[in-house]
């Protein structure tokens, strides 16, 4: 099986209607998938090296933009795409998360103490850390309607007001 066999396999069961024919031109299609995609329990000095020999296949890709952008957007959960190890990607996610993140909502603005630190909170559980709702509900010891409502009203106070001049 070669590695674009595999990650087709993949793609089809996760975006049905992108357009995959990048993968025709990628680099890896003729290299064992073993080579981006480690066996479960491998020790880590295995899958440094692993990854390196991965990153090095992709650096000359012609189509590595695309390939990275595919995994960004389906999520995937493992392996190297467009030269980034899982990790690598988990990194760019959270860092585009803290750009998207509102900012806090402090108690003068109509919400108690209490709310605005529950906000806060959710803000960094949820947006940050990529939580779910419930989650972030559990974890903060607080029943997942408050909360929503709760984060409904910090996403009002925190948008700019719009100007009706």
């Amino acid at each position: 099986m070669t590695a674009t066999q595999g990650i087709g396999r993949v793609a089809r069961r996760t975006v049905h209607h992108a357009s995959l024919a990048w993968r025709d031109d990628a680099e890896c299609r003729d290299k064992p998938l073993g080579l981006f995609f480690g066996p479960d329990g491998e020790r880590q000095a295995d899958r440094d090296v692993r990854e390196e020999k991965a990153k090095r296949v992709c650096r000359p890709c012609g189509v590595r933009t695309a390939c990275l952008a595919y995994a960004m957007a389906t999520g995937q959960p493992a392996g190297v795409w467009g030269g980034e190890t899982t990790e690598e990607r988990r990194g760019e996610r959270r860092r585009q998360t803290r750009k998207a993140a509102p900012p806090p909502v402090p108690a003068s603005q109509g919400f108690t103490k209490r709310e605005a630190d529950l906000y806060t909170a959710s803000v960094h559980l949820m947006d940050r850390k990529g939580r779910l709702l419930a989650d972030a509900a559990a974890e903060l010891r607080v029943d997942a309607r408050e909360l929503r409502s709760i984060r409904r009203r910090g996403r009002q106070l925190s948008r700019p007001a719009s100007s009706t001049a």
